[in-house]
Parts: C-alpha cells; structure tokens; sequence
C-alpha cells in the first residue's frame, strides 16, 4: 500500500466516523478547532499530522487506532 491510499483509507474512515454521528464537516471542525476546509482536506486523504489525527479522534469518540483497524488487513500493508 502506498503512503497516497494510506492517506485515502484513514480519510475514509474519518468521514465514515463523522457519519455515524451525524455530525457535519462545520460542526467536526468547530470541535476540532480548524477550519471546514481542514476536515474537507483530511477525509480527501490530504496528509495529516499525528497530533491532528489525535484531536479528530477525540472529536469522533474514538481511539486513534480506529483509524487503522481496517487497514491493518489491507493487502501489501503489515
């Protein structure tokens, strides 16, 4: 798996996450803390920093791994 679908994967599990809760991209980014653009960026599998990561997790009300549970058993990934 390249370092592009990596950032694909977690942007898609971000938003569907986001869904789940019923939550707008302006009501993520204000708890967040950024701009709409910014949670835009990341669920098109724009790169992001870990710390960036941590604040959307705690957003969402998941741990960090959650992000990363399905692509743990990805082929060409682990």
């Amino acid at each position: 798996m390249k370092i592009a679908e990596f950032e694909r994967a977690v942007g898609k599990r971000i938003r569907e996450r986001r869904h789940q809760l019923e939550l707008t991209e302006a009501e993520l980014a204000h708890k967040c803390g950024v701009a709409i653009d910014r949670i835009r960026h990341h669920e098109e599998g724009g790169s992001l920093f870990a710390a960036q990561l941590w604040v959307i997790a705690i957003a969402l009300e998941v741990e960090v791994s959650y992000f990363f549970e399905a692509i743990a058993h990805t082929e060409g990934w682990g």
